[in-house]
This record gives C-alpha cells, structure tokens and sequence, in this order.
C-alpha cells in the first residue's frame, strides 16, 4: 500500500480499528522481507499521536520496543517531519516485559533502538491534537509547515478504502 493517501490521523478511531485487525496478521504474512507499509501520509510523523515520555525512556533503555523493528509501518513524506515509524500494539511485535502496554493502544516509534527513541501512542477513543512543527510567528519556514498541515483532520481519502492486506 504505497500510495500517496494520507492517514485520517486518528479520524474517530477508523484508522485504530484496522490497524488492531491488521496486528492479527499471520506469522507468515508477517515474514515477509522489508515488513508491510500500512499508509503513508504527508503530515508530521508526530502528528500521529501523543508522544509519551516514560514510554520512550523505556524504548531507549531496551525495555519498550518492536520485536522486528519495521515489520509493520507508517511513512511520512511530507517536506517537514519526514520519517518512518514502526508499528506495534500489545498483541503484535511488541516487546514489553514490564508490561506497560495498553489494550486498544497503537504505539509508533521512531529511532526504535536507540538512546533517542521516541514512542508516541494512540488509544481508542482519543482525540488526536495539532501538535504544531515550530513556533509559527517567526518561522522563515512557515508556508510550508501551513501546507504541511492542509487538510488535517478532514482528509477523506482513505475513509472508503478497503481494510489493510486486502
């Protein structure tokens, strides 16, 4: 699924449920080399969920991280916040020994496996929030960070896509 559709960043929890269906994928389906694209989306990678702070402690001490970093993730391509983050839930390619992980929670990472990793969550029923890129008022770069961030929070585009690994 490498398409150029964004992420409906959290629209009602539609984006949670598939990615929760999807996390019961099979052990063979998730062999697969390189490990799947779930969606790409040119917003922010931070924008996909709060970022949680003793969580990302804990991804850089080794104790809060994917099992197979980027066996499932998400791409951000857009000109600010480019990047790609790992996917895991309690149920699919988290590993968790001191078992910190939420049901119904989605954990993103980004720089997994280091000392600067950082683990942003998205639970069912959240509300996801503009976090923003820099401080608007005297960004030299703030027309980009403006159309960086057109259409957040109203993209349809994936709303009648079929569910992911169809």
């Amino acid at each position: 699924m490498t398409d150029s559709r964004h992420i409906p960043l959290m629209n009602g929890g539609i984006w949670l449920a598939g990615l929760l269906i999807l996390g019961c994928a099979t052990a063979a389906q998730a062999q697969q080399g390189g490990g799947r694209i779930l969606t790409t989306s040119s917003h922010p990678y931070w924008e996909v969920g709060a970022l949680d702070q003793d969580l990302s402690t804990e991804c850089a001490r080794g104790n809060f991280n994917q099992i197979q970093p980027g066996r499932l993730k998400v791409v951000f391509n857009g000109s600010i916040g480019p990047a790609i983050l790992g996917v895991a839930t309690n149920q699919y390619n988290l590993y968790d020994p001191k078992a910190k992980a939420k049901v119904d929670t989605s954990y993103f990472f980004f720089r997994d496996k280091t000392g600067a990793c950082e683990v942003y969550r998205f639970a069912k029923g959240e509300e996801q929030k503009k976090q923003g890129a820099l401080p608007m008022d005297y960004s030299p770069y703030r027309s980009v960070i403006e159309d960086a961030y057109k259409g957040w929070k109203t993209d349809e585009s994936v709303k009648n896509r079929p569910a992911p690994g169809r």
